[in-house]
């Protein structure tokens, strides 16, 4: 029997790599270490089970097969190479329209000021029951078993209400999940004030942390660089639109990880992020493709919303975000910003009685949204229905009749959809998919409605948006 031990203990020693975690280098080890053979009187123990030495062979190396490790995203049909502005994602075989590329439930979150009663700081759901610290009593039980979230969990009381990177920052470097190191570095110039902000909690960050307070003032523009927003697209009160009663989702926070982070940007992106809130579980980030991506063609993601906005808007908002000029094939499109804007623009006045319609919806005053919306469609009357501000203006025209559920409703959803359909382009820049889905449900058209979700958020997450 020796002999067959001493081949059986040779062949259990085994080392393996996970399957599919690249972080743009090369793939992380995870080592496997083979459990020693069962002592004399084990082996006794299964002789008398009636187990040979053979199956219990077979047995043990089944069970000791190398596993990825848990809380790795899982890449499928893609990998992490080297661009030509850093690392990024391409796909590796062809990749058909609503495809899971990457599933992440190792993200790091903070919830926005306004939201923090409401919402637990560990998973993001809303609190229905009245909770004692930042977390449901879900997540307090995950503490207790875990302490990288109790640490995560103590970071969210202490900094209190702090949000942006600074609430990002403090969640990530609590939990110790996210390697700083590997992601883009924002070396850019800070102005006076946000440099005395970022440096006084760069202070209170390291007394928390127990890290350096020049490490954690870099980790903090590190955050600010690599964060996604975090939408919550749950269906709300009113059919068609979400938990908020909008068009367009509300962002809850951020949300910050290693896997997103090596996502170029596009603003006619071919994947879309959606993010699933599980009540007592970790947040689940997912990116599916929005339409079919070929071999070695670079899977992107949209950074910035922009609704209705010109190549010199977009391409501002993301210099100042992200500190990059947009390349991608809308801003190079010589046709859509003809289409968005017109020699004689929008009165000033019309421009102020737009953004006064959204805060009026912001506070739930559907009544005076609606009055105000109409004297701007008045003013805006002559130009014409692919205007950027034009478009806007749909947006809010169809958010404040869906809540009044006015019998004219589908009416304009077609208007907006007929704009839309003048230029490929012109709906690409006009709104998100879901959006669209939105707006086609509103109008009528559930089957299209749910169908372009389902490529957006799956049939689970288009059955959620779009409830019978």
């Amino acid at each position: 029997l020796r002999p067959l031990a001493r081949q059986a203990r040779q062949g259990l020693k085994l080392q393996a790599q996970a399957q599919a975690y690249r972080c743009g280098e090369k793939l992380q080890p995870y080592l496997i270490r083979a459990a020693p053979l069962p002592s004399r009187k084990r082996e006794s123990v299964r002789n008398e089970q009636g187990l040979s030495h053979l199956q219990r062979a077979k047995h043990r190396h089944r069970l000791e097969q190398p596993l990825p490790p848990p809380d790795m995203a899982i890449f499928s049909k893609c990998e992490v190479t080297a661009g030509p502005h850093g690392q990024q994602v391409v796909a590796t075989a062809p990749v058909d329209p609503g495809t899971a590329l990457v599933v992440d439930e190792e993200v790091i979150f903070a919830v926005e000021c306004q939201h923090m009663q409401s919402r637990c700081a560990l998973c993001c759901c809303t609190c229905e029951e009245e909770v004692t610290g930042v977390a449901c009593k879900a997540c307090d039980a995950r503490c207790a078993r875990d302490p990288s979230l109790q640490r995560w969990a103590d970071a969210a009381q202490l900094l209190g209400p702090a949000q942006g990177s600074v609430a990002l920052c403090a969640a990530a470097l609590a939990a110790g999940t996210i390697d700083f190191s590997k992601l883009v570095q924002d070396s850019r110039e800070l102005d006076s004030r946000t440099l005395q902000i970022f440096q006084l909690v760069a202070g209170n960050l390291g007394r928390i942390t127990k890290r350096t307070e020049e490490d954690c003032f870099a980790c903090i523009q590190a955050a600010r660089l690599n964060a996604h927003a975090l939408v919550d697209h749950a269906a709300g009160s009113t059919p068609g639109l979400d938990r908020f009663d909008d068009l367009t989702g509300v962002q809850l926070g951020q949300l910050l990880s290693e896997p997103l982070s090596r996502f170029d940007h596009a603003c006619d992106a071919n994947a879309y992020l959606s993010v699933d809130i599980r009540p007592g579980l970790p947040i689940r980030a997912t990116v599916r493709s929005l339409r079919a991506i070929s071999p070695h063609e670079p899977v992107t993601l949209c950074y910035l919303p922009h609704a209705g906005n010109t190549t010199e808007i977009r391409r501002q908002r993301l210099q100042e975000a992200y500190d990059f000029k947009c390349e991608c094939r809308l801003c190079a499109s010589t046709t859509l910003d003809a289409l968005l804007r017109c020699p004689r623009g929008p009165p000033e006045e019309a421009i102020k009685c737009l953004d006064g319609a959204w805060t009026a919806l912001s506070v739930d005053n559907n009544e005076a949204a609606d009055e105000i919306g109409r004297r701007a469609d008045d003013a805006w009357r002559a130009l014409p229905p692919t205007h950027g501000f034009k478009l806007q203006l749909d947006l809010l025209r169809i958010t404040t009749k869906a809540r009044l559920r006015a019998s004219d409703l589908d009416l304009r959803c077609r208007m907006f959809l007929g704009a839309l359909a003048v230029s490929p382009e012109l709906t690409v820049a006009a709104t998100d998919p879901l959006t669209r889905a939105r707006v086609l449900f509103l109008g009528g058209d559930v089957d299209a409605a749910r169908a372009l979700a389902a490529v957006c958020l799956g049939v689970d997450g288009a059955r959620a948006a779009f409830p019978n």
